[in-house]
């Protein structure tokens, strides 16, 4: 007999608390994190009568989230980054075409080469799932879904919140989903898999993912196609004609070290709830600037 994980009120908590730090690291992740807990915890019994505190069990874990957003109240007084809730000020909250769109533009895009064969594992995992030809999961089924729906699910998400173009790094979950659906797959043709096997292919895949992320971005990249590097060599040529101080916003970083100034760095400087209440408002700008 394949053992299974024993699930007790401590490994619940731990589960939570693992899960929050995940939270900490991304602020989307909280959509993986519910899927965890609507599909794995839930169905899970804890070693507590009927299972009623499992779900207490599970977000207690989660306290350091919960500190997390007392804090901004407190100090910032907003919940998120100021930046992030600059992106969602929307009129109406249809899904955006802008943001789907720029998605499927990153499946012929060199900066993402993985993106069409993450998105292909991870729909053939799903239809696995749902048509149940994979029953050497068995406890584990609801883990493999939630992290197979992140994905798709964060797009959705991110394409009815906000109308901006999707930049290359909102793709993370992609790569999850697609070494988990390959997993999925692999599993599918097995009578029996153990999660030590599990750990030691979802370990290969990883690698392999890496190591081909590292070699396509060796070949493909060209420093001297890239428009902040040509900006920086651009502006330090400017600058030694023009001495004085230089302040930019997004991006600055590589400009500065190229240009080899002491840039300030504007980005978000001025914003703040008012000042995205004036967006809001579509207030007039000179107004805004005098303010």
């Amino acid at each position: 007999m394949r053992p299974e994980f024993s699930w007790t009120k401590s490994s619940t908590f731990f589960y939570g608390f693992l899960a929050g730090l995940i939270v900490l690291s991304r602020l989307d992740t909280a959509l993986l994190v519910a899927l965890l807990f609507l599909l794995d915890v839930l169905p899970k019994k804890i070693d507590s009568p009927g299972g009623r505190a499992r779900s207490l069990v599970f977000w207690g874990g989660l306290i350091p989230v919960g500190l997390y957003f007392v804090v901004n109240e407190a100090v910032f007084h907003a919940l998120m980054p100021v930046s992030g809730a600059a992106k969602q000020l929307r009129l109406h909250h249809t899904p955006s075409a802008a943001a789907l769109s720029s998605f499927l533009g990153y499946f012929r895009h060199s900066i993402a080469p993985l993106t069409g064969p993450a998105v292909l594992a991870t729909l053939c995992g799903l239809v696995l799932l749902i048509k149940g030809s994979t029953k050497s999961i068995g406890a584990y089924r609801g883990f493999f879904a939630a992290l197979l729906l992140f994905a798709p699910v964060q797009l959705a998400t991110l394409s009815v919140l906000s109308d901006w173009p999707l930049w290359f790094w909102y793709l993370y979950p992609w790569l999850i989903s697609g070494t988990v659906g390959v997993i999925v797959i692999f599993a599918g043709n097995q009578a029996r898999l153990s999660i030590p096997r599990m750990g030691s292919v979802s370990v290969a895949l990883s690698g392999a993912l890496l190591l081909a992320e590292c070699v396509v971005l060796f070949v493909r990249t060209n420093p001297a196609a890239n428009t902040l590097y040509l900006s920086g060599v651009d502006i330090r040529e400017f600058a030694k004609q023009h001495p004085g101080t230089y302040a930019m916003g997004d991006r600055s970083g590589t400009v500065n070290y190229v240009a080899g100034l002491r840039l300030i760095q504007l980005e978000g400087l001025m914003m703040d709830k008012a000042y995205l209440a004036h967006i809001r408002a579509q207030a007039d700008l000179r107004d805004v600037l005098k303010e």
